[in-house]
């Protein structure tokens, strides 16, 4: 019985080294949930710069149609605002993997988490059927003997 409960120890302290590693991770995507997000929040201030830019530089345009040098400022802020809006999508699709992730490994800790408490408790129930069984051994070594009854 006691190799049992040594093994059920020895399971319990790797399950909560695997609830530890997991723990651990969560915190780690949570950090980079947040990184994601001030990176979004950056590509976002910079799109809406950019594309008030180009609709400056649009409207610049409208008014001087003929001018090449402000068909060139047009065209370079244009490409800066496009590709603005596609570091915005990358940003936006990063957060996306980055929340994903987190929840993955909220899931998976979880798990761990129920692994953990399902062997701590088989673990318990293992030292008490041990206890109730060194107790029935120590019950029967101070009972009495029976005395046989001799019927005349």
């Amino acid at each position: 019985m006691s190799d049992q409960i040594d093994q059920l120890k020895t399971i319990v302290r790797l399950r909560k080294r695997d609830l530890e590693r997991c723990a651990h991770e969560v915190a780690a995507a949570r950090q980079a949930i947040a990184a994601a997000q001030a990176q979004e929040e950056q590509a976002a201030r910079a799109c809406a710069d950019a594309l008030a830019s180009r609709a400056a530089a649009m409207m610049e345009r409208l008014r001087q149609p003929c001018d090449p040098l402000v068909q060139l400022h047009c065209q370079a802020v244009s490409a800066r605002a496009e590709a603005s809006q596609l570091l915005r999508t990358q940003a936006g699709a990063a957060l996306a993997e980055a929340r994903a992730l987190a929840d993955r490994l909220k899931r998976e800790w979880l798990r761990a988490q129920a692994r953990h408490d399902a062997m701590l408790q088989e673990l318990e129930r293992a030292v008490q059927s041990w206890q109730r069984q060194i107790g029935r051994r120590a019950e029967d070594e101070q009972r009495p003997a029976p005395v046989p009854v001799m019927l005349a």
